[in-house]
Formats: C-alpha cells, sequence, structure tokens
C-alpha cells in the first residue's frame, strides 16, 4: 500500500541527512580531479602560449626600432657629412679669392712710382698729446665754454678728489648751482659724496667745501625717481663723515658743521 504522508516524510528528511554528506567528499574529489587533470593544464597552456606570442610581438618590434633608428642615425650623420663639406669647399674657395685680392695687391703696390708711400696716419698735435696726459687741459676748455655738465662728469669720473676741488674752484661752483642750476641731479649727488669723502683732509679747505656740499644738498630732489634710492645710503655716509670731521675741527668750523648737518638730516628724512 501507499507510504503515509508522515512516514514519507520522515524518510525524505532521514536521505537528506545522510545523502549530502556521503556525496560531499566524492563531489569534491570530482570536482579536484577535473580542475587539476582539465582545467589546469589548459589554462596553463594558454597563458604560457600568450607569453610566447608577446615576447615574439614585443622582440620583432624591437628589432624594428633598432633597424630604423640606425637608418636614421646614418641619414643623419650623411646629412651632416654633406653640409660639412659643403661649408669646406666654400671656405676654399673664399681663401682662394682672398689670396688672388693679396697677390693683385701686392703686385700694384710693386708698380707704384718711386717715392709714392701711402698716406701716413695723422700725428697727433703737441696740445692734444698734453690733454690725454693732463685732463686738466680739457677741464679747463670744457668751462671756458660753459660746458659744466660734461666738465664735472669727467672730473667725477677720475676718481680723484683733488682734481674735483680744482674744478670746483675754477668753475666757481656756487655761482654754477645758481638757478638755473647747470648741473644734472647725478652729478650733485656724486659731487656731494666725492666732496664729503674728503672732509678728513684738514688742509684742503674745509670751510670751502662745507660751503659746497651745503649749496649742492639744497639742490638735491630726493623725489627724482633715478636717484632716490642711492641717496639715503650716500647722505648716511655724509652724515658719518661730518660728524668725525666735526669731532677734530677748529672751533671756527663748528656753526658751518652744524648747518650742514642739519641740511642732510632733513634730506634723509624725505629719503626714508
Amino acid at each position: 500500500g501507499s507510504i503515509s504522508a508522515p512516514v514519507q516524510a520522515a524518510l525524505e528528511k532521514a536521505l537528506a541527512e545522510k545523502l549530502a554528506p556521503a556525496l560531499k567528499t566524492p563531489v569534491q574529489d570530482g570536482m579536484h580531479s577535473c580542475f587539476t587533470s582539465t582545467l589546469l593544464p589548459g589554462f596553463q597552456s594558454a597563458v604560457h602560449e600568450m607569453f610566447t606570442q608577446l615576447n615574439t610581438a614585443v622582440t620583432a618590434g624591437l628589432r624594428e626600432h633598432a633597424e630604423t633608428s640606425s637608418m636614421q642615425a646614418v641619414r643623419a650623420v650623411t646629412e651632416q657629412l654633406g653640409s660639412t663639406n659643403a661649408m669646406l669647399d666654400s671656405l676654399r674657395r673664399d681663401l682662394e679669392q682672398y689670396q688672388t685680392k693679396v697677390e693683385d695687391g701686392l703686385k700694384g703696390a710693386g708698380q707704384q712710382a718711386p717715392g709714392h708711400a701711402p698716406p701716413a696716419t695723422k700725428a697727433l698735435s703737441l696740445a692734444e698729446i698734453e690733454a690725454k696726459q693732463d685732463p686738466t687741459i680739457r677741464l679747463q676748455q670744457l668751462v671756458s665754454q660753459g660746458e659744466y655738465e660734461e666738465a664735472f662728469t669727467m672730473a667725477l669720473s677720475l676718481s680723484h678728489v683733488e682734481t674735483v676741488v680744482w674744478l670746483c674752484q675754477l668753475a666757481d661752483l656756487r655761482s654754477v648751482l645758481q638757478k638755473p642750476c647747470k648741473l644734472s641731479q647725478s652729478v650733485l649727488l656724486s659731487l656731494v659724496q666725492q666732496l664729503g669723502s674728503d672732509l678728513g683732509n684738514r688742509g684742503g679747505g674745509m670751510q670751502e667745501k662745507l660751503d659746497w656740499i651745503q649749496d649742492l644738498a639744497l639742490q638735491l630732489d630726493t623725489s627724482d625717481p633715478v636717484l632716490a634710492p642711492h641717496m639715503g645710503p650716500i647722505l648716511s655716509q655724509l652724515l658719518a663723515n661730518l660728524k668725525a670731521a666735526e669731532a677734530v675741527a677748529p672751533r671756527e668750523d663748528s656753526s658751518a658743521f652744524r648747518i650742514v648737518t642739519h641740511i642732510v638730516k632733513s634730506l634723509l628724512t624725505t629719503c626714508q
């Protein structure tokens, strides 16, 4: 007869509980055997074939690139050699032409009439020689022509304070500075610097130098965009020189020192 439903359910449950553990090991063994004997060798073979093809392709590509690079290098060297040869040929032709001209010139010189010498270089006059040896000669000429800017620029370029002092006396600097001032701001500042550097020379007309520095300082334009950055350091050094010179100067020069010092300090405040 037919199995009742409860009995059938109990039987199926018992079979399921017993069948799963019983099949686990055979299934695992079968999967392992299939993987190791079939799938893995096939995969290894495919990978090996892929790397073999890749290696062949890379090797061929590198060989082709090397051959192409070599050909390009050979071509470049060949072109360079061609250019060099062309340049050498051009140089050879130029030398041949130059040699021909020299030979023709020598032949022409040999055919000149006796006593026909080429024109000699113009000799310097005695005045020109003296002017080269003694710059004060040229400075005197410039002052006499009213070229004060050029004269003082030349004297300052000599970096010789004695010459600058001499020129200030010759040109009467105080009159040169009268309006309209005949000197540029750069020359004015350079004169301040050089005259101020010689204040320690007590035998060099201290009072006269102080008067010049005072007049020069009053002419300085601290708003000059080109010279303004340089005025501060120059005026600071001048102030230090004034203090050092005043400490050893005669008492009668004290008033002049105080006036110039006051002017320089005022200029420094506008420079900052």
